[in-house]
């Protein structure tokens, strides 16, 4: 989970009743979203951007690269090759993360607020599409 300022914070919850720390990673700004795909957690880390962490050994989580973003990284979701960010007054940024090492710019969209979250929607048509929803976007 982001836990703001301790950064990224593995807990196992194989017992819910009594759920303990597996892992942290202590990332440099405050992290504020999370979404893992694979071995890999990407973290949206507010003035640091895209924060990639592997989480292999959950026990031992290690950072694995990163991608600054102009604006502050609030909300982010990953699907296929790319990390989607909200990126507050930077709106929707798109991050080719097919070498999570060297993530890079694919693309962007202005929103017209700030944006603090975002989700993905994957539908099935002859080809995958996906739908990006900024959410909380504040005008």
């Amino acid at each position: 989970m982001a836990d703001e300022i301790n950064g990224l914070v593995i807990v196992d919850v194989s017992d819910p009743a009594v759920p303990t720390l597996k892992g942290s990673y202590d990332t440099a700004g405050n992290s504020y979203g999370v979404a893992v795909a694979g071995d890999y957690a990407y973290v949206a880390d507010e003035i640091n951007g895209l924060v990639i962490v592997d989480v292999s050994n959950p026990a031992v989580p290690t950072l694995k690269g990163s991608y600054d973003t102009a604006g502050n990284s609030y909300g982010v979701a990953v699907a296929g090759n790319y990390a989607y960010m909200a990126d507050d007054e930077n709106g929707l940024v798109i991050v080719d993360v097919s070498n999570p090492a060297a993530p890079t710019l694919k693309g962007h969209f202005d929103t017209a607020g700030y944006s603090f979250g975002v989700a993905v929607v994957e539908t099935m048509h002859i080809w995958p599409i996906f739908w990006v929803m900024v959410l909380w976007s504040l005008m």
